[in-house]
């Protein structure tokens, strides 16, 4: 396959960024680092065009504008691209390339367009990229279905808890306790470093914990001997609850699994009373949005947010009845349970697109 450098084909620039002063609710899209940030009266682009984030933590990430945008100076427009290039083809190949050997700078990571020479771009036949961006096409919507089905159950189990008990710092059916009332043990990991290996007991950080569930795609491993002498107090048991209490603060799971993990000092771990509370319902009242943006004010620091233990330890709880909390971990359970089966799918619809992009980019791709 031949490959032709990336400014042979099109002429990345940075366009004069928009003060957020002069955005308005309607008129043409501005395109910032991540998407639309608001209107213009003016645009810049008439068709639509590649861009690639080229500032800050998103960097290097890709986006489409729509026709007749405003694209600013956070986003590299690749413009002028040539009639021999298929823009979907290009987007599908610069995401599966990526750009860590372009990224430079380590405080304020960024693309420039010099960066940017040493990409190297596949180009087929116009009809082959087409065809080849035609399959991928429909892979990614079968990606994405799945992705989105995730999301629905997610925005269910949110809704029947609402349903269910309504605002929590406002039900006045429920009685209110201290979060450390109805909990055996509230800690945090290890705050010594760990050695990494490539098997042993996962270790679980603040990347790890999501909302409502663990993300076990990225995971390191500690030997048996470290996890015992830095885990003593803060051995997660089935039906903990965990809490990034670092960074992205307040994200939290229930550990539902019946094996061995040893979490670092940027997860909080709690334990609820099980004659007292129970762990799903604890995990939904966390997670939802009154307490979310409670969670949020009681962070510490500037750029990175703490959350301390000690003042989780003060967050008011209602508490509702037991058995109505057991009616709600019935029907959550058979929630979970459909999103797995949905997870399952978004695996295999996952495993197959990356494996499309590996072919495509070979001209392995029939």
């Amino acid at each position: 396959m031949r490959y032709v450098p990336l400014h042979s084909i099109c002429r990345p620039k940075q366009w004069k960024t928009i003060a957020s002063s002069k955005l308005r609710d309607e008129g043409y899209p501005v395109y910032g680092a991540n998407g639309i940030i608001g209107y213009h009266d003016e645009f810049n682009h008439a068709h639509p065009t590649l861009l690639i984030t080229c500032r800050g933590a998103t960097c290097g990430k890709l986006n489409v504008s729509k026709p007749f945008s405003y694209i600013n100076g956070n986003a590299m427009a690749l413009d002028d691209l040539s009639g021999e290039v298929d823009l979907n083809f290009l987007a599908y190949f610069l995401a599966h390339r990526g750009f860590d050997d372009v990224i430079s700078g380590s405080a304020q990571p960024q693309i420039t367009g010099q960066g940017l020479q040493k990409v190297l771009v596949p180009l087929p036949s116009l009809e082959e990229q087409k065809r080849i961006a035609g399959i991928l096409d429909e892979a990614d919507r079968v990606r994405k279905k799945t992705q989105a089905l995730i999301a629905k159950y997610d925005e269910l189990a949110q809704s029947l808890f609402l349903d269910m008990f309504g605002d929590p710092l406002s039900n006045s059916s429920s009685e209110f306790v201290d979060f450390e009332s109805v909990m055996s043990r509230i800690t945090y990991g290890y705050t010594r470093p760990m050695s990494h290996h490539d098997s042993g007991i996962p270790i679980l950080t603040a990347k790890n914990i999501r909302s409502g569930y663990i993300d076990w795609t990225k995971i390191h491993f500690a030997c048996r001997s470290e996890f015992d002498e830095l885990s003593a107090k803060s051995k997660p048991q089935k039906d903990d609850i965990l809490v990034t209490k670092d960074g992205s603060i307040g994200r939290t799971a229930v550990f539902d699994e019946n094996r061995a993990v040893c979490i670092n000092q940027s997860v909080a771990l709690i334990r609820p009373n099980p004659e007292l509370i129970k762990s799903t319902y604890v995990e939904s009242y966390l997670n939802s949005q009154p307490i979310q943006l409670k969670l949020q004010r009681m962070g510490k620091g500037g750029g990175l947010k703490h959350l301390q233990i000690t003042e989780l330890a003060k967050l008011p709880m209602a508490r509702p009845s037991l058995e109505y909390q057991g009616d709600f971990a019935v029907k959550k359970a058979e929630i979970i349970e459909e999103r797995k089966k949905a997870i399952q799918q978004s695996t295999v619809a996952e495993t197959l697109f990356k494996a499309l992009l590996q072919k495509a980019f070979k001209g392995e791709l029939t």
